[in-house]
């Protein structure tokens, strides 16, 4: 009574083949599905919490540096020189240091 439904079964190799490609490519279509709309979600909620970060001039700045050094462990390396006086914004997130 409680058991899993008795599915028919498919009468050549053929045929076994093409049900499961085609179940394949429904849960595939049902994933994307869902993760586009949680990637959506995801933004909404980002943007509710994000502000711009306005920069001025004569404002002191630290200078994030991500360059990789070989033979260095990344944990040991500073990543934040300065600090560094801003001289011209050029953009809404470029200025001159």
């Amino acid at each position: 009574m409680y058991g899993t439904p008795e599915l028919p079964h498919p009468n050549s190799y053929d045929t076994y083949a093409e049900e499961m490609q085609t179940r394949m490519r429904n849960a595939y279509a049902l994933v994307r599905e869902h993760l586009g709309a949680a990637a959506v979600r995801y933004k909404r909620q980002y943007d509710l919490r994000v502000r711009p970060q306005q920069y001025a001039v004569g404002q002191w700045v630290l200078y994030f540096n991500l360059r990789r050094m070989q033979g260095k462990q990344e944990k040991w390396r500073r990543k934040y020189t300065g600090p560094f006086l801003i001289v011209k914004t050029i953009g809404p997130v470029n200025v001159m240091l």
